[in-house]
């Protein structure tokens, strides 16, 4: 067991050193906007397909489709819990739920989701060296404090800081 753990593990890392600098060097291209060499035919076809605009969007047009994305992946999943019952690949042959089951199956999924990435973030903070278990923020960075007029030695700012 331990050799094919082993193999497997090898030929992970062999095939991850071997992609690398390709998929490297492709997305090191389409970051700096340089279209990739054959494909610039495919995704202008994908792009008209998609419905896809060259210009930018503006803040309402992208809050609309975050709120729209995030509304459309509600419904995908109310739905994929009502219809469990019918759906291919159940094998333990699961009853779709009711509907109000379903809904606040959904919800306590977005909040447990929103709630994870709450506890990411508070740990990061805590994490850093500056980071206070009392939750207190300090601006650091976007404050620039006179030598002198602030008694805290926390807020001050570095002594090989650039101050731009």
């Amino acid at each position: 067991m331990a050799a094919q753990g082993f193999l497997l593990l090898a030929s992970y890392l062999l095939v991850l050193l071997v992609l690398a600098r390709p998929l490297g060097m492709c997305l090191a291209r389409m970051v700096n906007d340089i279209p990739l060499p054959g494909l610039a035919g495919v995704e202008r076809v994908l792009w008209r397909v998609a419905g896809i605009r060259a210009e930018e969007m503006g803040w309402l047009q992208y809050l609309l489709a975050i709120l729209l994305f995030n509304a459309l992946g509600g419904l995908a999943l109310f739905a994929l819990l009502m219809l469990q019952g019918v759906l291919p690949f159940n094998p333990q042959h699961l009853p779709g739920l009711s509907w109000d089951l379903a809904l606040n199956t959904r919800d306590q999924l977005y909040q447990q989701y929103q709630l994870a990435g709450l506890r990411r973030r508070k740990h990061h903070e805590l994490s850093q060296p500056d980071g206070r278990p009392d939750g207190a923020e300090f601006p650091l960075r976007r404050h620039r404090h006179r030598r002198g007029l602030c008694p805290d030695p926390r807020l001050r700012p570095a002594e090989n800081v650039d101050p731009r």
